[in-house]
């Protein structure tokens, strides 16, 4: 443990007397007083105290860390600096086993004492990884979790699935924007694969080209005799023109 500090200046000065011999004097800054203690006085022995409690601190919270025990602990295991021989150190709990130097060494030769293989710490998530590390994880112990497989025969029916409902939407869309005399328009546009929006402004460019506006196609609406979609209990083709025509900002 590092003992920092002791900043400030101290000059010793050693001068010699006929009677008294040589007489040394010790000059600290005034900013330093506890420099130089003076052992002499309580005051002085009480500042080398606080760094005999301090250092003392230190080396309790190592054996506390060890022996995986509480700090205040340690100074009545170990009989409040005196010593603990043999048996009575184990039960004390300051040593875990009686053994000797030979068998030791023995012991830390043998291939049953190269080095454990830390265990290692999952995590799934980042939010898991974060937490890991706040708790004082080692690094080199953290392992990503393997990425769980997929199931592909279940996101290819999900996928089959959506497709399905979306192209049913689709052509019942389509079906809703018929008109009479756009029968060919409509097929038209079922097969190409086009939008509802898409085919609404086809029949609306068509519609204008013979001459027709907006309003006689709804007009036209109900008396279509095209291909019928299937029957549905929504709102009638002209609404359907209505609201499509509001998307594409018609």
């Amino acid at each position: 443990t590092a003992l920092l500090g002791s900043i400030g200046v101290v000059v010793e000065v050693a001068v010699r007397k006929e009677a008294d011999g040589i007489k040394r004097y010790t000059v600290t800054s005034s900013n330093a007083p506890n420099k130089r203690p003076d052992l002499d006085t309580e005051q002085g022995r009480a500042e080398i105290a606080k760094s005999i409690d301090a250092l003392a601190e230190v080396f309790v919270a190592k054996v506390a860390r060890n022996l995986a025990v509480e700090p205040e602990d340690v100074p009545a295991m170990g009989d409040h600096g005196g010593l603990k021989v043999g048996a009575a150190a184990v039960e004390a709990g300051l040593a875990h086993r009686l053994g000797s130097l030979e068998s030791l060494i023995a012991e830390l030769a043998s291939p049953a004492a190269t080095q454990r293989k830390p265990s290692m710490t999952i995590v799934r998530t980042t939010a898991e990884l974060q937490a890991a590390i706040a708790a004082g994880t080692d690094p080199k112990t953290l392992q990503i979790a393997a990425a769980e497989p997929l199931d592909l025969d279940a996101i290819k029916a999900e996928a089959g699935a959506s497709a399905a409902k979306a192209e049913r939407e689709r052509i019942t869309g389509i079906h809703a924007l018929a008109a009479k005399g756009f029968e060919k328009e409509i097929a038209a546009a079922i097969e190409e694969g086009r939008s509802v929006e898409a085919t609404a402004l086809t029949l609306f460019k068509a519609a204008q080209d013979r001459g027709i506006g907006l309003a006689g196609i709804k007009a036209d609406a109900t008396g279509t005799t095209g291909a019928q979609p299937p029957k549905s209990t929504g709102p009638d083709t002209a609404d359907a023109w209505s609201r499509t025509m509001k998307k594409i900002g018609g």
